[in-house]
């Protein structure tokens, strides 16, 4: 060894067989790792993400809420027949926010205990609906029996 001072030095060394099988399993767990921190970033990205959007919604419902000085409450309201027209009105203000003209499904008379059992209102109007079975066309027999006389079997 030459004489003067000593240290060492970062060179390339070759690996033998069993350091290359032992950097191989290595190299698989860290692949492995990567996977699993690359899914949960990807999921706490997405839980951000939808923070985030609710905060953007919250944030917007306030701003236009602020710019126009109103927004949508929950009011008790009243319907009211007036001259061939149904109005509904504020209970608060006695403000009419709604008018339209009385229709022929407004005038008919409810059925007491229709509304209280969805199933029984099935029964009364269940063929008016989109989703009730149609009605089979009825078709008589050919030949009909005489009355009184019952056909003779085999014929």
């Amino acid at each position: 060894m030459a004489d003067g001072r000593q240290f060492t030095r970062d060179l390339p060394v070759r690996l033998n067989d069993d350091e290359l099988q032992l950097y191989g399993k290595l190299l698989a767990i860290k692949v492995q790792e990567e996977e699993a921190v690359d899914a949960q970033k990807k999921q706490v990205s997405k839980e951000y993400s939808t923070r985030l959007g609710a905060i953007r919604c919250e944030q917007a419902r306030l701003a236009d809420a602020r710019s126009k000085g109103l927004e949508l409450r929950p009011v008790e309201c009243a319907e009211r027949w007036h001259a061939g027209m149904i109005e509904i009105v504020r209970a608060d203000t006695g403000e009419v926010v709604e008018s339209r003209p009385v229709t022929p499904a407004d005038q008919q008379t409810q059925i007491p205990g229709l509304d209280d059992d969805p199933g029984m209102r099935s029964v009364f109007v269940g063929a008016a609906t989109d989703d009730a079975p149609e009605a089979e066309p009825f078709n008589p027999p050919a030949e009909k029996a005489k009355r009184g006389k019952r056909p003779k079997a085999g014929k």
